[in-house]
Parts: C-alpha cells; structure tokens; sequence
C-alpha cells in the first residue's frame, strides 16, 4: 500500500476512521489509534468547545476569584505554597464551571482571572513606592522585597493554574 498524500511512500498502516493508507509522516495518534491529518482535526472536536453561557460563567468566577486570591495569599506566611494552590483553584473553577473544556479560551479565562487579581493588588503598591520613593518614614527597600515577593506568588499562581489546565 501506498501513502494517500505520499504516493512514494511504502505503508502498512490506515487511518482508523476513514480507512486510507497513511504513512509515519501523515498518522496521528490519538486516544482513538491512529488516524490521519483529516480526521484527527482538533477543530471540531467536543472537549475544545465552550457554550456562551457557560463561558460567561467561567469568566464571571475567574474575575471574583481574581479579586479574592491576592487578598488570600497576601495575609499567610506560606505565600508560595498558597499561590500555587490559588492558581490550581481557580483553574479547577474556571474548568468545572466550562464543564471541564479544554483549549486556548478556557486557558485565557484562567489567565485572565489571576491576571486581574494581580493588576488589582500590584497597582497600589506600585504607587506607593513611586510615591514615597526618598520620603521620611517609608523604606524604599521593604517595600521593594514587598513588591518583590508578591510578583513571584503571581507567578506561581500563573504556573498553578498552567499546570492544572494542561494536566490532569
């Protein structure tokens, strides 16, 4: 048999849905076997597509998640700890909420939650360094190891919530 696209080419191996010769170069496996570029397109896939109102839904629990989990994480000892687990929770949120979809827009609604909490919870203090910088009474330096530390828990928290989006 010869590869459908690749006529060159030598195969013993078929598409287990459409039954066409393919070849190493065309076959993608799946949890279905093997299949080839056609059938396995992702684009109409179930898993990848999120209703409106359940999207609207994922949105509105990210953006309440992401204006609680700074104040979490903000007032514990553990703040690393805590940021990786604030990211997994809200992307088990946002998932069960999309009615565990998969793709680049629940990812984004997950990002997106946390990226508010952060611009929320950063902005104050960023000002207030920029404000007081030189000022008697405030050390430039403790709320730089402040602001310091805080970036680090939102990275973290962003690496949470990557890690529970993508794998089970």
């Amino acid at each position: 048999m010869q590869c459908y696209k690749h006529p060159k080419e030598e195969t013993g191996l078929s598409c287990g849905k459409c039954e066409r010769p393919i070849c190493t170069k065309c076959m993608v496996i799946g949890p279905a076997g093997v299949r080839c570029k056609d059938c396995a397109g992702m684009k109409n896939n179930p898993l990848f597509k999120v209703t409106p109102g359940r999207l609207a839904l994922a949105i509105a629990a990210s953006a309440l998640l992401g204006l609680v989990g700074p104040g979490i994480y903000n007032f514990t000892s553990f703040i690393f700890f805590i940021a990786l687990a604030y990211g997994a929770f809200v992307a088990e949120v946002v998932l069960r909420a999309t009615g565990q979809k998969r793709g680049k827009t629940v990812e984004a609604v997950a990002f997106g939650g946390i990226a508010l909490g952060a611009i929320i919870d950063l902005a104050p203090k960023i000002l207030v360094i920029v404000a007081t910088h030189g000022a008697n009474g405030v050390d430039p330096d403790i709320m730089s190891y402040s602001l310091t530390q805080n970036v680090v828990a939102i990275v973290l928290a962003f690496v949470g919530c990557y890690y529970r989006l993508r794998y089970l």
